[in-house]
């Protein structure tokens, strides 16, 4: 709650606040962050419609929406209740991110790899495990904490060669290990269910398996079998182009939006010492140094808060 002690004083810091906006860095980095916000989400929507109408507008003709907010710098000079609106238009556009970026991911995986008559004439037979393959690998590798966070969105046996692909490349893992690794990063699997994604790798001839005996644990490890990864996924010349051009500037585009969208590390600052409730704004900004969208998200919300406790000293 604002402190309502001294409220004369109170009316005099909110008004200084205001008055010495061009030399304090918080409201000064607050306004260039809302600025930079507006246009990204409209410059990168408008990407990604041209990008949607190419590859999947027939497989999904209406993906989640981002709503767009104008930066206007009087509305955010004049008042406090500017701001707010401005700070609501953010948290939005925000949230629409992230679903954007979640029906991205859900149509690719569960509607156009899912033997979707489109991707069934876009990639031959041969073709297609590695398409989803290199497509979960370029996801998780770039968007760990979003995949992480929608664990439904992509089939575990994605998930399993995308974390420990490249170990198994070099020297090999245990299951035990390959677990071990899964579930540092948020993921849950138990052997049966490992044992049987492994089992489908090497019936497609990706990988090797071996049982570790109690004397070969020195070299393996501990755990049941042990897996080397023997096969690179590839694919043909014109295949690669169709990858890339079809699914890779989409992936590519949201690993952007990511990455962008929800980075303000800016605000990781102090406040100025007249701020009423100085606390409470300087422990909101101590989560700007984490990227991702729950901070920052966070972030904006709770700044949006702040304003709105200082209206009724306004």
């Amino acid at each position: 709650m604002v402190n309502q002690n001294n409220e004369g004083k109170g009316l005099i810091e909110v008004r200084n606040v205001s008055e010495d906006s061009e030399k304090d860095l918080f409201t000064r980095t607050l306004w260039e962050i809302i600025k930079r916000e507006s246009t990204l989400v409209n410059t990168h929507y408008v990407f990604f419609e041209e990008l949607w109408e190419a590859s999947f507008k027939d497989i999904n003709p209406n993906p989640h929406t981002m709503r767009r907010f104008p930066a206007e710098k009087r509305k955010f000079d004049e008042s406090i209740q500017g701001k707010i609106e401005l700070l609501s238009g953010l948290e939005t556009a925000l949230i629409d991110g992230y679903y954007l970026i979640r029906n991205v991911v859900s149509t690719i995986f569960n509607t156009y790899f899912h033997e979707s008559r489109q991707f069934i004439k876009d990639f031959k037979r041969q073709d297609r495990d590695p398409v989803r393959y290199m497509t979960a690998e370029k996801f998780i590798g770039s968007l760990l904490q979003f995949i992480s966070s929608e664990q439904d969105l992509i089939d575990k046996k994605y998930i399993v060669v995308a974390l420990n692909k490249s170990m198994m490349k070099l020297k090999g893992l245990s299951d035990l290990k390959i677990i071990i690794k899964l579930e540092s990063n948020g993921f849950t699997i138990s052997k049966a269910e490992l044992q049987n994604i492994m089992y489908e790798l090497e019936d497609h001839g990706v990988i090797e398996k071996h049982r570790i005996r109690r004397k070969d644990e020195e070299i393996y490890g501990k755990g049941t079998f042990f897996y080397k990864w023997i096969m690179d996924f590839d694919l043909p010349t014109e295949s690669k182009q169709l990858y890339n051009k079809k699914i890779l500037k989409l992936v590519d585009w949201s690993i952007q939006l990511w990455r962008s969208l929800y980075n303000i590390r800016e605000l990781h600052l102090k406040v100025p010492p007249n701020y009423p409730n100085r606390e409470f704004l300087e422990a909101t900004l101590q989560k700007a140094a984490i990227q991702g969208f729950k901070s920052t998200w966070w972030v904006i919300k709770n700044i949006k808060k702040y304003y709105e406790m200082l209206l009724p000293l306004s």
